[in-house]
């Protein structure tokens, strides 16, 4: 088990009771960790980045302390990390936007626009592609499909790899579960 892993099981009480019971979900959660937090196919940054967009986005302070200062030590900064949350909320308000005109297709909610400033986009502190698999994440976990369209295309054009891209997935996907398992610990 990796040090990161073992604290991550310790703080919480639910996966540290699973854990003494040898039960198989431990199991999985050290496989699934293997695969996304060392994946050769994202930047140690990356990942870094895009857990801890998915704790923000999943409302998982526990989690978010961990990784804080147990993975983004020298990863990303002070001021990148409030960028993180500042992207993660607009994301959320234009998944909701955009999630709402695309389930009713109605022609006279199609014809608004947002309306809703985000101007904050235009000049971030992170590169390109970090701002871009964290729209992507952030969209397909908030279940708005025109969102993931869009950012999955900008990666594309980024030169950003399907098997980045899918990796990046992946790794909001484990994050999230591991979210759940903390949140029933900390409601």
């Amino acid at each position: 088990m990796t040090p990161l892993l073992h604290i991550i099981i310790q703080k919480s009480p639910l996966l540290t009771h699973l854990n003494n019971i040898q039960h198989r979900s431990v199991h999985d959660i050290q496989q699934n960790f293997e695969k996304t937090f060392n994946s050769p196919i994202l930047h140690h940054k990356s990942i870094a980045i895009i857990a801890i967009a998915t704790c923000i986005n999943e409302k998982n302070s526990n989690l978010y302390q961990i990784l804080l200062y147990n993975l983004l030590k020298n990863l990303v900064s002070e001021n990148e990390i409030s960028e993180i949350h500042a992207i993660v909320s607009i994301m959320n308000m234009n998944n909701a936007m955009y999630s709402f005109k695309n389930k009713l297709n109605n022609p006279v909610y199609l014809n608004y626009p947002i309306g809703l400033n985000m101007s904050s986009f235009s000049k971030t502190i992170l590169d390109k592609s970090n701002f871009e698999l964290i729209a992507l994440t952030i969209s397909n976990l908030n279940q708005c499909k025109p969102c993931t369209v869009h950012h999955e295309q900008k990666c594309i054009d980024l030169q950003i790899s399907s098997e980045q891209v899918y990796k990046a997935i992946q790794l909001s996907s484990f994050v999230k579960s591991l979210c759940v398992f903390d949140y029933l610990d900390h409601p």
